[in-house]
């Protein structure tokens, strides 16, 4: 779509939602605030915007957040679904804050996806007013399960459904079947190897994250978790190559946050630096990206160049006293 628009209209003209879905899904960080603003604008059509939410889901900054709760009440509902759905890897108590309205939508559909993110959770757990919503849509996910047994699609919801729950044996059957039915899909095995990796098979956890990306070899999400497999397995040299891989095709924060970790590792501050600066780009204020670029500068004796990092932190957190220890340190040269 990006390549006709520019043969259609030339290289000089206003961004095209398409550009900005492009650059996003390459992990551009300056697109990060064009794909904000789309979000509710009502210039843009419905599905765009719902594409927007979809990729905001996995960028975990305040401004995604805001938008991505705003389109939980957008009056379309494939806005909502993909709202309901980009949270799916967030805290426990904030999908339980932002979900139990959508348990009893309008639409079928956006009840079972609110089902399905709760997954986690067992009725007991929720308000009392809550809980006969909850048994009704997990019904429904269950129906909905026994329909698509026959789809790809279907057995690998049906797996991270279990998954999600710890049910792991029943997940590894659903994403078996799921790659019978389609063995060039991807996720299933990716989230298979996940399951290897939790539970501390890591040779069949390896072979399946590289079966993925023989696969795709764009899977952000299996470049990530090999990465943090091979450093798990102390295999820094392969996390570094596997999570700067994943931290440029996705311009997630943490992604470089923990490529940072691994060149840092490995005796590269200089690239550390590049990493951590690039995490702070997306993410400013994190005490944690700001705290790993404050350590090190300090290991490298750049003690000038910490300040900058450490007296942001003091702003965050100005009765911090680990922080007020480090700044006084780099300060007293």
């Amino acid at each position: 779509a990006n390549k006709a628009i520019v043969e259609w209209y030339g290289e000089e003209r206003d961004a095209h939602f398409s550009d900005i879905l492009t650059a996003a899904y390459n992990g551009e960080i300056a697109s990060l605030p064009r794909l904000i603003s789309m979000v509710g604008d009502t210039s843009i059509p419905d599905i765009i915007q719902a594409s927007a939410v979809h990729i905001l889901g996995d960028i975990n900054i305040q401004e995604s957040r805001q938008q991505i709760v705003k389109a939980l009440e957008h009056e379309n509902s494939l806005v909502r679904h993909s709202a309901v759905s980009a949270l799916s890897n967030y805290p426990k108590g904030d999908r339980l804050s932002l979900l139990p309205s959508l348990l009893s939508d309008s639409v079928r559909i956006i009840r079972i996806q609110a089902a399905y993110v709760l997954a986690d959770f067992e009725t007991n757990e929720l308000q009392e007013d809550i809980q006969q919503d909850f048994q009704k849509a997990t019904e429904e996910l269950m129906t909905s399960f026994s329909v698509q047994a026959d789809y790809p699609g279907g057995q690998l919801m049906k797996g991270q459904y279990y998954q999600k729950k710890g049910q792991y044996d029943d997940a590894e059957k659903a994403y078996v079947e799921a790659s019978r039915l389609d063995p060039y899909l991807v996720q299933p095995y990716v989230n298979l190897a996940n399951i290897k990796y939790l539970l501390g098979d890591y040779e069949s956890a390896l072979s399946l994250f590289n079966k993925s990306i023989g696969i795709d070899s764009l899977n952000i999400d299996a470049y990530y978790s090999l990465g943090l497999l091979h450093a798990e397995m102390k295999n820094m040299d392969a996390a570094e190559l596997a999570l700067g891989k994943a931290a440029v095709l996705s311009g997630n924060p943490r992604y470089y946050y923990n490529w940072g970790l691994a060149l840092q590792n490995i005796k590269k501050p200089k690239e550390a630096e590049e990493a951590y600066l690039k995490a702070l780009e997306i993410e400013k204020d994190s005490e944690t990206y700001l705290y790993a670029l404050s350590i090190l500068y300090l290991q490298q004796n750049q003690k000038k160049k910490a300040l900058k990092p450490l007296q942001k932190l003091l702003e965050l957190k100005p009765t911090n006293q680990d922080y007020q220890g480090l700044f006084n340190s780099a300060k007293n040269e």
